[in-house]
C-alpha cells in the first residue's frame, strides 16, 4: 500500500513538472458507467463516467526534469526513459447520445 502511494505521488509530481515533457504511452479504461442512471442533463443529454489509468514516459536527462526530486535515480525502461502512471476519471457526454456531436453554439461538429 505504501509503495503504491509512493508511485502515485511520483506520478503526480512528474505530471505537474513534466506536463509538456512527458509522453503518453498508453491509456487503459477500466470502467465505463452511466452517470445518474443515464438521466439527461438539459439539452446536453446523458453523461458517462470513465475510469482508468494513463501511462507516461519521460526522459530523465531532460533539464526540465530537474525539478522532480531524484528523477535521475528512477528505474528506466529499455529506451532509457522513466515510466509512470496516474489514475483518471473523466465525465463526458455519453457516446450514444445524438446530441453529443453538437457544439454549445448549436452548430454541428465537423
Amino acid at each position: 500500500m505504501k509503495d503504491k502511494a509512493v508511485k502515485i505521488g511520483m506520478a503526480l509530481t512528474c505530471l505537474a513538472a513534466l506536463s509538456a515533457e512527458a509522453r503518453v504511452t498508453r491509456i487503459v479504461v477500466t470502467s465505463q458507467q452511466s452517470l445518474a442512471g443515464g438521466a439527461s442533463f438539459g439539452s446536453t443529454g446523458p453523461y458517462e463516467k470513465l475510469k482508468g489509468t494513463v501511462y507516461f514516459e519521460a526522459d530523465p536527462r531532460n533539464p526540465h526534469g530537474g525539478v522532480v526530486f531524484d528523477l535521475d535515480k528512477a528505474p528506466r525502461n529499455g529506451a532509457g526513459m522513466v515510466e509512470f502512471s496516474a489514475d483518471f476519471v473523466i465525465l463526458s457526454i455519453a457516446a450514444e447520445a445524438t446530441r453529443a456531436s453538437t457544439r454549445p453554439s448549436g452548430r454541428r461538429a465537423p
